[in-house]
């Protein structure tokens, strides 16, 4: 995965199976992948002024009952275009946003982190290893 340097996140990255999704003001964006600290995004440029400009999101997961984290607080912190070779000219290009979740809500933290973990669980996910000390110390691992 390339990952561009200015949106490398310290927490841990799940990768995403087309089953999370982050709505900005009314557009629903598929999500790329996601930690405790952010996500990454794809989402039709035509809705790059949305992205930019609202500073609130939802994020739904949706592998079995509909489970949700509403008004999460983000900051931008990159986007740039998808290169997709299967594109015809005319279909809008999709663009990859990276956040960075900016929550201080203790409600939505322990929401956020039980959706999380019940991710993991159900997908038997493991992250990717590269800050896998953060992971084991959030899960009390030695």
């Amino acid at each position: 995965m390339n990952i561009p340097e200015q949106e490398r996140r310290k927490a841990e990255r799940i990768p995403v199976d087309h089953d999370i999704f982050i709505m900005v003001e009314n557009e629903l964006c598929e999500v790329i992948d996601i930690s405790f600290k952010g996500a990454s995004f794809s989402f039709k440029e035509k809705h790059l002024n949305k992205v930019q400009c609202h500073t609130t999101l939802e994020i739904y997961f949706m592998n079995g009952p509909l489970l949700y984290v509403e008004d999460i607080p983000y900051s931008l912190v990159n986007h740039q275009p998808i290169e997709d070779p299967l594109a015809y000219p005319a279909k809008d290009t999709l663009r990859r946003a990276s956040v960075q979740f900016n929550v201080d809500k203790f409600r939505q933290v322990i929401d956020f982190h039980y959706l999380m973990t019940l991710y993991n669980a159900k997908n038997q996910i493991k992250p990717t290893p590269s800050h896998t000390y953060q992971y084991q110390a959030l899960h009390g691992h030695s």
